[in-house]
């Protein structure tokens, strides 16, 4: 982009969460299971009362795995950004981008640490080039998707619901 970003939610793929009484809910959205064709879903499940992380995952539409997590065994939560560039310009560098972040659960000792994701949240990203990159032929406005906003909500919420600690 150049000058404006203008950020829409049907640019960014993220679960549909919500929260009933002492639990988070989670699941792959609708349009994330018609792309796989229905052949995939995940519902994590964080329960604050009864302080378990619960991950269910369906795959090829009869297979389902259910694993659960203690609060015990989460030694912290990690937030993680990368970005793939989508469009480069000789004279501009970098004029478009896919941005993802990513909430994952770290359990274990410090020593041993096992790596267990949650969510990707990705999405158009935002890559302001400004009045030369106008006048090189990149846009005046770059659509962006709301993923960066969704997923830090949603690490928020999940370091609120855990009482763990974010890095």
């Amino acid at each position: 982009m150049s000058f404006y970003a203008l950020t829409f939610d049907f640019f960014s793929f993220k679960p549909k969460t919500w929260i009933e009484g002492n639990q988070l809910i989670s699941r792959t959205s609708f349009l994330g299971q018609l792309f796989r064709l229905f052949s995939y879903s995940k519902r994590i499940v964080i329960d604050k009362r009864q302080k378990i992380v619960s991950l269910q995952k369906r795959f090829f539409w009869i297979f389902n795995t259910e694993r659960i997590i203690s609060f015990n065994e989460i030694n912290r939560i990690d937030y993680s950004y990368s970005e793939t560039i989508t469009n480069w310009s000789f004279f501009l560098g970098p004029t478009d981008q896919l941005e993802f972040f990513t909430v994952s659960l770290m359990l274990g000792s410090l020593i041993e640490e096992k790596k267990v994701k949650l969510w990707t949240f990705w999405g158009e990203g935002t890559v302001m080039t400004g009045f030369t990159g106008v006048l090189a032929g990149d846009g005046l406005f770059d659509l962006s998707g709301n993923q960066e906003r969704r997923s830090r909500d949603y690490v928020s919420l999940v370091k609120e619901f855990t009482g763990k600690s974010l890095t």
